[in-house]
């Protein structure tokens, strides 16, 4: 991600942090906190997508067939019932 915006600022003399200050006549625009609050907030762990970090996989194998279970925790996104699922870095997928 690239910066969005350089804010010069004092943080001995509290220059340009809660309001434009004296000592820093060659800044333009908006004080630190005041550029902070402007900000676009971070999508919310719901809104991201599915990521499931593997922390074990078990296989069983019965009478010709081969199945296996994925074991993990979802740490972001949702899943429903129906969904399609990629598995990287192989990109094999699931219904």
């Amino acid at each position: 991600m690239r910066p969005q915006r350089f804010i010069p600022v004092s943080a001995i003399l509290g220059e340009n942090l809660a309001a434009r200050g004296a000592g820093m006549p060659g800044t333009r625009g908006r004080p630190c906190w005041k550029t902070l609050d402007g900000l676009a907030k971070a999508p919310t762990r719901n809104d991201q997508p599915m990521r499931v970090p593997v922390q074990a996989v078990y296989k069983f194998t019965a009478a010709a067939t081969t199945a296996a279970s994925i074991a993990g925790r979802v740490e972001a996104g949702q899943v429903r019932v129906g969904d399609k699922v990629v598995f990287s870095p192989r990109t094999r997928s699931a219904p």
